[in-house]
C-alpha cells in the first residue's frame, strides 16, 4: 500500500450562454449572455494498479459527457439550473455530483474548477 496520493486531471472547454436569478432584485434576472468555460476535474487515489490510478480513457467518456449536455446552451434550459442560478460554483457541483459514481472504487473528487473565461474560475470539492 502507497503512502503517497496520486492526482490526475483532465480538462474540457464549451461554450454557453445563461443568466442569473433575481440578479438585481428579486424579479429581475441578469441579461443573457455568454461564457468561454473551462472545466478542470481533479481526481485521486491512493493506489496504482499496473501502474495506473484513474484511467483517462474512461473517466474522459464521462467527464465529456457531461460537458456535451451544456456546449452551445443556454444553461438555464438545463434541467439542473431550471430554478437554481447557473453559476460557475453551481456548475462545479453539478459535474462533481454526476462524474462521482462513475469512478473506480478507490478513486475520489478532490476538485471541479470552472473557469468563466480567462480570469475567474470557482472550485467544488469535497468538505474536509
Amino acid at each position: 500500500m502507497s503512502r503517497y496520493k496520486y492526482e490526475i486531471r483532465i480538462a474540457a472547454k464549451f461554450e454557453s450562454a445563461h443568466y442569473l436569478y433575481d440578479y438585481f432584485a428579486p424579479g429581475e434576472n441578469e441579461p443573457l449572455h455568454g461564457h468561454s468555460y473551462k472545466a478542470e476535474l481533479f481526481i485521486g487515489s491512493n493506489y496504482l494498479k499496473n501502474g495506473i490510478s484513474v484511467d483517462f480513457v474512461e473517466i474522459r467518456k464521462k467527464f465529456d459527457e457531461i460537458i456535451t449536455q451544456m456546449e452551445h446552451r443556454c444553461l438555464n434550459t438545463l434541467e439542473p439550473f431550471r430554478e437554481t442560478n447557473p453559476t460557475a460554483e453551481n456548475i462545479a457541483e453539478y459535474i462533481f455530483l454526476n462524474i462521482c459514481d462513475h469512478l473506480q472504487r478507490d478513486a475520489f473528487v478532490t476538485k471541479i474548477t470552472v473557469w468563466e473565461g480567462p480570469d475567474n474560475y470557482a472550485s467544488f470539492f469535497p468538505a474536509s
